[in-house]
């Protein structure tokens, strides 16, 4: 804390911005004193990630002395202006880039899918651990997969539950169906070749993969987890939402689109909108007007 008030005291800068709940508290204190104004922000919904008693006791005595606090969804935004309290909260989300950047490790479809490559492609994507639920898409897609021969399932991303995940598929006998292609560079590709996007996380801040699909014109089935989903994705026109924990509306959505090609090209045609909604620019003008309010505050 002192050297970081050293540097802001020295550098003088016109905001300073902290992210993640315990940065934003060590900001806070840093800041008294140096004339900076200190923003907070908050990457995920804060009851889902328990920060121990010590420091949501300062988080409660020390975000009132923050500038503001930026939020990511309007449910994040209501429960620190409850628990909280005393403290500017604004939502501003994140940005969806489109066209994405691509980088290495570059995997095509093809060479992961080999005589799959014909079928239709239910993509998710996202670290591969608890939070995002994959465990329970399995599940689920074990019992489409007969209904729907000519789909296979794709998972992209990395983490503690792959193997795990993996004698999952095992044991359901789905080797040929699901595929764990690991961390690629060229995701968008992955978008554009797939049919369907499909989230099934426990909770989330912001869900950006959900958008980044949204942006490439892929219709998307989700869980209406705590927090995001609803602010990304707009049901019955972009894709479908699902309530928490309820197996048979996963199965029932996912089986709807999945048989109708017809109504994946609707909400297809309407997701690209989220182009507009989650623009860098748009978001970036949001930020910056949060900005330049606190520095006038403070003269």
């Amino acid at each position: 804390v002192r050297a970081l008030h050293t540097v802001l005291r020295r550098g003088k800068p016109e905001v300073a911005l902290g992210m993640m709940s315990t940065a934003n508290c060590l900001l806070s204190m840093a800041a008294i004193g140096t004339g900076v104004p200190a923003v907070g922000s908050e990457r995920i919904y804060p009851p889902k990630a328990p920060i121990g008693r010590v420091w949501a006791w300062l988080r409660r005595r020390l975000y009132p002395r923050l500038a503001a606090v930026v939020a990511q969804t309007e449910e994040s935004a209501q429960w620190l202006r409850v628990q909280v309290g005393g403290c500017r909260v604004r939502v501003i989300s994140n940005p969806a880039i489109y066209p994405l950047i691509s980088h290495e490790p570059q995997v095509t479809p093809g060479q992961v899918l080999g005589a799959a490559d014909d079928m239709h492609m239910l993509l998710a994507a996202g670290r591969l651990g608890l939070q995002k639920g994959f465990d329970r898409l399995l599940v689920a897609f074990a019992e489409l997969a007969p209904r729907f021969p000519d789909w296979c399932l794709v998972i992209i991303g990395e983490g503690e539950e792959r193997c795990e995940l993996e004698k999952q598929v095992s044991d359901v006998g789905l080797k040929k169906r699901v595929f764990l292609p690991g961390i690629v560079g060229n995701i968008g590709e992955w978008y554009e070749a797939a049919d369907l996007y499909v989230m099934t996380s426990r909770f989330e801040g912001f869900p950006n993969a959900l958008a980044e699909a949204l942006v490439h014109g892929l219709p998307a089935v989700s869980v209406d987890c705590k927090t995001g989903p609803h602010d990304i994705l707009r049901h019955e026109i972009d894709g479908l939402l699902v309530p928490q924990n309820n197996h048979e509306a996963l199965i029932e959505a996912l089986a709807t689109l999945m048989s109708n090609e017809a109504l994946r090209q609707q909400y297809s045609a309407r997701a690209v909108e989220a182009r507009e909604r989650f623009a860098l620019e748009r978001i970036a003008g949001m930020w910056e007007e949060l900005f330049e309010e606190v520095v006038n505050d403070r003269t």
